[in-house]
């Protein structure tokens, strides 16, 4: 059955020739239509383009795997109906190849291709994010260590004004807030240098054209409107005859006032203004016969709202002269010079030191391909380089997925290579300003605003484009667009909620959103519209209908504690009684068996506006309530019990002399040491340390003449035990000790959990899955590390601290899948993109963030850098005008998202919202507004602030409940009793009328291990030990198979059948390298060149054999002088095109190289690249039974066996195979040689002959050393 597509979807299937913004609304089918829009690309009758022509960039990399997935099963539906089409098969096997991919992914594949451009070393890999902060923090201190040597006198006025205390963390702090700010534009070195000409205004017209004096005025006009309205509306109600008489004097002199104010423009005018008028105190007399007492409150409370914002006008913004503020940006000018080149000098730095280590981070990526991509001519304007018209022709279209999330770099990324410089208008934009939440990771939703309002809107037969009346927001101009060029269409259908669900969201976000405030009105066109017509009705009519739940904080049961923890376990148990009561009760439509059902556990979310603090207490709550639940945190992991036991572990092995760290080891499971026996072992030895305390008791021979005369005979048992657990202990830590200079620390960390046993004591604990996760992310942590060129014990314990130094905290593993049966817990920007049938929203009392608007500094984007004004001679502060501008351009900006990230979460439910919340004082709650004043929406300071006053009045479309503290007292009897029933039940993953299988070797027992209510009376003691022994005593029959590798690399193969060689020989044949002990650089007394080694003059050789360019050698019989000549010269080409470093270059002999092309094989392979046959490096993954690598291995078992193959080339109509070697060779003939590679030579054959369908007639090692060919 084909899909039927709405007429604003199909016309952004097929429009073409057009520049085209979408605008998605939740659950409008965006992903459907963008991947239906690439099929109809690539299948066009007339104009069909390939799959990699195209150029789709998603927000994440599981958006770009799904839409691949998506792809590939069309492609594969459409093959199927028409198996004979070229195209589409070409299509198919394009995918894997299309650029689809994050914006990261671009970048990376425009430097690949044209590194050469940048001076990039083509082999850089991206840092790890715990690595990277790690090296900012070192190469900051440095710098700053560097400015204190100065001693210049504004380094340190600086310093002491921004940073004082006993470190320099603050003042890295700030620099770092700096950089990051910088480093977020296209160009961070002009985005400084615009910060600082900016702070050396001196005229008062500069000062009234600047941008955040701008942003000053433009706030002033928003209040003033919104005052205007008030003042009217007070106007209106005094005209009544009711109303009181007394407050007419008062409100004359308020419109005048207000006329007053609405006639100013500059920032004189309002100071002026806001200066000369007073508030006036309302008239105390009483009222008239026949007025009203309700609307003179009404009338009062809208005289205070109009006086309290000119009161915020005049005191935050307009309490100074244009000389006084010019004043205080001549004071603040040093510190702002200082901090911009304190910040340009650690750019500079930290850029150095990543390139001396080869590093990137993903801002790198983006600012590299920017400069591939654009130049700057000598008179500052940009241009796109050759590099942007050639990758601007290879895309037919250009597609961004996600567009309010992006960014002022991408957008220039994404400009560069379209065809809109040609004429060609091949950009395809899709995403909804209402779901911009990443302003976090510097999203700029104005760029989508400005496309918005300036593209003209689709006219289709709906109807549906720019609404009559729709306003452009204040300081900015719509700018006109020809609809030839450019195009908005506005995807307004929701299909996934019901309708009750978007009639509460309609019904808040008509009145939230406004043009002022988030750059939108939400009129019809950005309105949700039904469009799931397959939801039947429920059988419960009622069961749909939203509802705010409210906890009411004043209620009587809160009146003794009402803190801030009481009230969020109030909150997750009221949540805990709804769900439960749903779960009952409620009804969700199943779209698999087409009919209605109880919900599930795994129906259910909580969305909550941030985890840390919250997420804990919801999901145990829940889980105390019987409710299962789960919640990733991103917090917590190097608090987790085990994970700081197995570090203590590390910490003693690499020093046994660290008191708490050995202490608490051997009182931890590992020792096994009680409190008893901790304090026998120190009052036996109380002047020692606990390690020389412990190694003198597990020495001691407990001889009569050794024990004290009062030790009994039970103290003396006492003393024995402690011994042999000592010794035990002692005697593993040896071991594990001596390990530590050759062993990988990943290896030893494994050892510790096996050889102490801890790895399955913890995963035998209480949530053990989840510890034995936490442990075995421990082992990976330390792949990781040694990944980044890292090695020892030492420094991967100092890589630990510092990572919990600079609090970098990933949070637990993850255990759960999607298709778990639990109750997610989680936070609304975790779930955007996600939908679940039954949607709670908590902690909407919670107050927002406002981080952003305080500190020494403020920073933003458009506006620049604010500094406090500091006097050191005084000691005195206030916040400069620029700062105060800051701030309210960055509340503002920080609440329109969350209004944003509130209409995510709303528009996650398909059949249920509900929303909770706690309420100060239910009595004193606002009443519901037909128009919310600016200052309330830009006020709000938690999103109850917005949803009391915007809440609907009829029931249906949000039922509101205000819940008091009875409740939780009702719910006590029946928590026990729910929990209690719980446990005895079906599991909830289990399919309802689906008895529970029973395990012979388990049935009959409880969860305390006692005989279980069915069967407790009739079995005995003896029976139960029986059974627990059987338990205890069953052996898994596939531990061999949990040993298996998944997959090996030919390296690892032919290490182990050398080995294994080695060992049946007795003899070991290439002895191994003497140990060089590590020395710290500042301990040596000169630097010394360093050696090449054996692995990477290896690595060396083959990237040089990788890359020379065979083409350039004329003739092999020239003389030898000559054939080094041209090795010569490609090696200086290598060394200018950065292919090589001059250290790489000095490893590669040119006579050796000069003897390999003379030879027969090099003369072979010579021909074969001038015909265009020779291939290099050739990757390859085969299947391997696991018999065929180890015979103790299962035949039925398959291992994964990848490589890489130096050369091949055709010759005859079969290959020939080149291994290259550079290892030293003990015989004259090399046959150590093949004995040493044969099975690695071996895979390599099978890999090529299975690949190819082509056979290999000949095998060759090329040895350097010996400077001869060897046939295999």
């Amino acid at each position: 059955m084909s899909v039927k597509w709405t007429e604003e979807q199909q016309a952004v299937i097929s429009l073409r020739g057009k520049n085209l913004l979408v605008s998605a609304a939740a659950g409008s089918g965006k992903t459907a239509v963008l991947v239906e829009r690439i099929l109809s690309l690539i299948t066009d009758p007339e104009h069909p383009v390939n799959l990699d022509e195209l150029l789709v960039v998603t927000f994440t990399r599981a958006a770009a795997g799904e839409m691949k997935e998506r792809i590939g099963a069309a492609l594969e539906k459409k093959l199927t109906e028409d198996p004979g089409n070229v195209h589409l098969q070409q299509q198919g096997a394009l995918l894997h190849h299309a650029q689809i991919s994050t914006i990261h992914g671009f970048c990376t594949s425009v430097i690949q291709n044209y590194y050469q451009r940048i001076d990039l070393d083509p082999g850089y890999r991206i840092g790890d994010e715990n690595e990277l902060s790690m090296i900012k923090r070192e190469v900051l201190g440095n710098v700053i260590e560097d400015r204190y040597a100065q001693n210049r006198p504004e380094f340190l006025d600086f310093s002491e004004s921004f940073a004082s205390g006993k470190s320099d963390g603050r003042l890295e702090d700030l620099v770092l807030q700096v950089y990051e700010q910088a480093v977020s534009e296209p160009w961070p070195g002009e985005w400084l240098e615009q910060c600082r000409k900016a702070s050396a205004v001196t005229t008062e017209e500069e000062l009234e054209n600047i941008p955040w004096m701008q942003a000053v005025l433009t706030e002033a006009e928003n209040r003033k409107e919104s005052i205007r309205l008030l003042q009217e509306k007070n106007l209106e109600d005094m005209r009544r005859e009711d109303a009181p008489s007394c407050y007419a004097d008062n409100i004359a002199y308020d419109r005048d006032a207000v006329d007053a104010l609405c006639s100013c423009c500059t920032y004189e005018d309002y100071r002026r203004t806001l200066t000369e008028w007073e508030k006036t105190r309302l008239s105390s007399r009483r009222l008239q016969k026949g007025e009203d007492p309700g609307l003179k409150e009404q009338i009062k409370n809208r005289h205070n709202r109009i006086w309290d914002q000119i009161a915020v006008l005049r005191g935050q913004y307009f309490s100074r002269t244009l000389q006084e503020i010019l004043q205080e940006m001549q004071d603040t000018d040093p510190f702002m010079q200082e901090l911009v080149q304190l910040t340009s000098d650690f750019i500079t730095a930290f850029g150095e030191e990543k390139r001396k280590r080869n590093l990137c981070d993903f801002s790198d990526l983006e600012h590299f391909a920017l400069r591939i991509l654009l130049e700057k001519t000598e008179d500052g304007t940009l241009r796109r380089t050759d590099a942007a018209r050639e990758l601007s022709r290879r895309y037919a279209a250009v597609m961004i997925d996600e567009y309010q999330d992006s960014n002022y770099i991408q957008e220039a990324l994404l400009a560069a290579v379209s065809g809109n410089e040609e004429g060609r208008n091949n950009r395809f934009m899709v995403g909804d300003i209402k779901q911009s939440i990443y302003g976090f990771r510097q999203a700029r939703p104005d760029l989508f605003l400005e496309k918005y309002h300036s593209y003209p809107p689709f006219q289709g037969k709906n109807g549906q484009g720019e609404q009559e009346g729709q306003t452009v927001p204040a300081g900015r101009e719509a700018k006109k667009c020809s609809g030839e060029q450019s195009l908005r269409i506005d995807l307004f259908q929701n299909f996934r909620s019901r309708p009750q669900v978007l009639d509460t969201v309609n019904a808040l976000f008509r009145k939230l959103m406004v043009p002022e405030f988030g750059g939108i009105t939400y009129d019809d066109a950005a309105a949700l519209h039904y469009g799931a017509a397959y939801y039947p009705d429920s059988p419960d009519p009622d069961f749909p209908d939203s509802e705010l739940l409210l906890l009411d904080r004043g209620s009587e049961e809160f009146q003794e504690d009402h803190g801030r923890d009481v009230m969020m376990e109030a909150e997750a148990r009221m949540v805990a009684a709804k769900i439960r009561k749903i779960q009952r009760e409620g009804w969700v439509w199943d779209k698999n068996t087409e009919a209605f059902r109880r919900p599930e556990w795994k129906d259910f979310a909580v969305l909550l506006r941030s985890v840390s603090g919250w997420a804990d207490v919801f999901v145990k709550v829940l889980n105390e309530e019987g409710v299962p639940a789960y919640s990733l945190s991103r917090e917590g992991y190097f608090s987790a019990m085990e994970v700081v036991l197995v570090l203590d572990y590390l910490r003693i092995l690499d020093n046994p002399r660290q008191e708490i760290p050995f202490a608490a080891v051997l009182h931890s499971p590992i020792g096994n040491l009680t409190d008893t026996e901790m304090a026998l072992l120190k009052t036996t030895f109380p002047e020692s340390p606990v390690y020389e305390a412990a190694e003198k008791f597990a020495q001691s021979d407990l001889s009569a003449e050794e024990m004290p005369e009062s030790v009994s005979g039970k103290e003396a048992e006492e003393r024995a035990a402690l011994k042999n657990k000592l010794q035990a202990f002692f005697e593993t830590y040896h071991q594990l000790r001596a390990q530590i200079s050759f062993t990988a620390v990943h290896d030893l960390v494994q050892e510790v959990l096996d050889r102490t046993g801890f790895g399955d004591y913890a995963a035998s604990m209480p949530a053990g899955e989840q510890r034995r996760a936490n442990l075995d992310m421990l082992t990976e942590k330390a792949y990781a590390f040694e990944q980044m060129g890292n090695y020892g014990l030492f420094s991967f314990i100092r890589y630990i601290e510092r990572m919990n130094r600079y609090q970098i905290d990933e949070g637990e593993v993850n255990l759960y899948s999607e298709n778990e049966n639990i109750v997610r817990v989680m936070t609304i920007h975790k779930s955007k993109g996600l939908e679940f049938p039954i949607v709670f929203v908590s902690g909407l009392g919670k107050q927002f963030n406002l981080s952003d608007q305080k500190g020494n500094i403020l920073l933003n984007s458009r506006l620049g850098i604010g500094l406090e004004d500091f006097h050191p001679e005084t000691r005195t502060k206030h916040s400069t005008l620029q700062r105060s501008a800051i701030a309210l351009q960055n509340s503002l900006e920080s609440r329109a998202e969350e209004l944003r990230v509130l209409y995510v979460a709303l528009t996650r439910a398909k059949e249920k919202l509900i929303m909770t919340g706690v309420v100060t004082d239910a009595a004193g709650m606002p009443e519901p507004e037909d128009i919310i004043p600016y200052a309330d929406l830009t006020g709000a300071r938690c999103y109850l602030d917005w949803i009391l006053p915007a809440r609907p009045e009829d029931r249906k479309i949000l039922d509101t409940q205000i819940i008091s503290g009875g409740f939780l007292k009702e719910e006590e009897e029946r928590t026990a009793e729910n929990y209690i029933g719980n446990l005895r039940k079906i599991p909830g993953d289990q399919p309802a009328g689906k008895e529970r299988e029973t395990d012979p070797d388990t049935d009959g027992l409880s969860l305390t291990g006692e005989a279980g209510a069915s069967s407790e009376e009739g079995k005995t003691e003896g029976q139960i030990l029986q059974t627990l022994r059987r338990i205890t005593a069953f052996s898994y029959p596939y531990s061999r198979a949990a040993s298996l590798p998944a997959k090996m690399t030919v390296s690892e193969l032919k290490k182990a059948e050398f080995e294994e060689m080695q060992e049946d020989r007795g003899k070991e044949m290439y002895p191994a390298e003497e140990m060089v002990p590590y020395i710290p650089a500042f301990m040596r007394e000169k630097k010394l060149p360093e050696e090449t080694t054996g692995a990477s003059r290896g690595t060396i050789w083959h990237h040089f054999l990788q890359t020379f360019d065979y083409g350039q050698i004329k003739d092999t019989e020239t003389e030898a002088a000559d054939l080094e000549g041209e090795v010569r010269r490609e090696k200086e080409r290598m060394l200018d095109d950065g292919i090589l470093s001059p250290a790489d270059a000095a490893a590669i002999s040119e006579r050796k190289m000069a003897v390999f092309l003379s030879s027969n094989l090099g003369e072979r392979m010579l021909r074969a690249a001038r015909k265009g046959g020779l291939r290099r490096e050739q990757p390859f993954v085969l299947d391997v039974p696991a018999d065929e690598i180890d015979s103790s291995w299962p035949a039925d078992e398959k291992i994964l066996v990848q490589g890489i193959i130096d050369a091949y080339f055709e010759e005859e109509g079969s290959f020939v195979l080149v291994d290259y070697k550079t290892d030293r060779v003990h015989t004259g003939d090399g046959r150590d040689l093949v004995e040493k590679y044969r099975t690695q030579l071996l895979f390599y054959r099978r890999a090529l002959e299975q690949i190819t369908g082509t056979p290999v007639r000949e095998t060759w090692l090329y040895s350097f050393a010996l400077g001869k060919m060897i046939r295999v």
